[in-house]
């Protein structure tokens, strides 16, 4: 078949039409990872690892968190169609968020934070001073806890009363990198003095509440605006076939290298060689059919 070339050279004169600056800014950013609102929570129990909880609303107390249950309790479905009869007692909660490695005033702002039957409450890898447990008398509670599943408990003193736990965090941000928030509920019956119990009874409740947000300022960079100069190779042929576009520096000897491959989705069909024709003293392409 005949083969048609298009040489695109390197020099060329080109005319800014506009450079621009725009200049650094302080931005405020917030993050919400509250409970009632679950978008980015994934839980993990048994037989399941990171699924979007169930939202679950408490009308005793008038409060919305997340569940591993339809209902908040044993007469509820479990995750992903799962029997509730396989739940041991043991659930964790977890928000991953980016922190950009130039973010400043980085603060972790929570209330309302309240589990069913006990639970710890940590930024990456650290407990946070705020954990907390069944019981509703004011004031710190010792209890035990398992902070790993299927391990002996550990004692673990509880803050109170419950869903009235707040708190402010200002260190243990890893920056530059992933963060989260994580969570570990024990379904124990007994409040903190107990441990996390095989499946879940009718009307025996497991959840988790929280208010939070995270928040930092970020210094934006000026944006330095420029015009490049990139091949423009338009390829007449029939729609819907593949075509390999080709390119080479030397039209006699070649070699000619592997460009890209597309289909045809037009004809005249439109392509940018993404790298700049600044780059080359000469380069010239061609199409074949595949």
């Amino acid at each position: 078949m005949g083969q048609q070339f298009i040489k695109i050279k390197g020099a060329f004169c080109l005319i800014f039409l506009g450079i621009g600056l725009t200049p650094g800014l302080a931005e405020h950013v917030t993050i919400n990872v509250t409970t009632t609102a679950p978008t980015g929570w994934t839980v993990s129990s048994s037989g399941i690892s990171n699924v979007v909880p169930y939202i679950y609303y408490n009308n005793s107390l008038s409060q919305i968190g997340i569940s591993v249950s339809s209902t908040g309790n044993g007469n509820g479905f479990f995750l992903l169609d799962t029997n509730l009869s396989y739940f041991d007692g043991y659930w964790t909660a977890s928000y991953a968020f980016y922190l950009p490695p130039t973010a400043t005033n980085v603060v972790l702002n929570y209330s309302n934070l309240g589990f069913d039957d006990a639970g710890v409450l940590f930024l990456n890898t650290n407990a946070i001073d705020a954990a907390e447990t069944v019981a509703n008398s004011a004031g710190s509670t010792q209890g035990q806890f398992v902070f790993v599943d299927g391990s002996s408990s550990l004692p673990w003193s509880f803050n109170g009363p419950n869903y009235q736990v707040s708190g402010t965090v200002t260190n243990g941000f890893v920056f530059g990198r992933v963060n989260t928030i994580n969570a570990i509920v024990n379904n124990t019956g007994q409040g903190a003095n107990g441990i996390p119990l095989q499946g879940l009874a009718p009307y025996d409740d497991t959840d988790m509440t929280l208010s939070a947000n995270v928040s930092y300022d970020i210094n934006v960079a000026p944006a330095a605006i420029s015009i490049g100069q990139y091949p423009g190779i338009q390829i007449n042929g029939t729609m819907g076939a593949a075509y390999q576009i080709q390119y080479s520096t030397n039209l006699v000897n070649g070699p000619w290298n592997t460009l890209t491959n597309v289909v045809l989705t037009s004809s005249p069909f439109l392509f940018f060689d993404t790298d700049s024709i600044t780059s080359h003293s000469s380069r010239y392409y061609q199409a074949v059919s595949q």
